[in-house]
């Protein structure tokens, strides 16, 4: 089985999930910004970090994928929520499904991974955005909150870091190439 990891990162933590993974597994991993042609390989493992319900860069990995659904995709995020709370990923498999074509999602494992961020280190626009964010979930404030708003809220305007590298062990890739079928 031929795999290659493929991630989105803005600030790094995806990144470092990514290449880790892929030193683990004895794998390429490459951004998906150099993207061409995917079709060479039996699986994808796409790290993306979550923008705004989106997994960064998964667009692009789903445009150069073989268009028949044959390809073993594996999605993994990372974002700030728990994902031992089912809340959380249950909203996040929903918003892939909405991303991922159903003939490709049909072949799709899905993880989810804690990351970290540093507003410090934001864009101007992505600092704007949180604060928005902030404010609204701040006004808005209750305990019908999900956790990933109250989580949110509590680091905002902070430096938090829930890399795990442990946690790649959960990433147990069936082998879903068509000739297993």
């Amino acid at each position: 089985m031929t795999m290659i990891a493929v991630y989105g990162s803005r600030y790094g933590t995806t990144k470092s999930y990514a290449e880790e993974y892929a030193r683990q597994k004895g794998i390429k991993a490459i951004p998906f910004r150099l993207l061409e042609d995917l079709t060479c390989y039996d699986t994808v493992i796409h790290f993306g970090a979550l923008l705004a319900g989106g997994v960064y860069g998964l667009k692009k990995t789903l445009k150069v994928l073989d268009a028949t659904g044959s390809q073993h995709l594996v999605i993994v995020t990372v974002g700030l929520a728990d994902p031992k709370n089912s809340q959380n990923t249950d909203y996040l498999k929903q918003a892939i499904k909405e991303q991922v074509p159903t003939n490709i999602l049909n072949n799709t494992e899905i993880y989810h991974l804690r990351g970290g961020i540093d507003y410090k280190k934001l864009s101007l626009v992505h600092r704007f955005m949180m604060y928005l964010t902030y404010k609204k979930a701040k006004k808005h404030a209750s305990e019908s909150n999900n956790e990933e708003t109250n989580e949110m809220i509590a680091t905002y305007n902070k430096k938090v870091n829930f890399v795990d590298f442990n946690t790649l062990d959960q990433i147990d890739i069936k082998d879903k190439t068509p000739e297993d079928e």
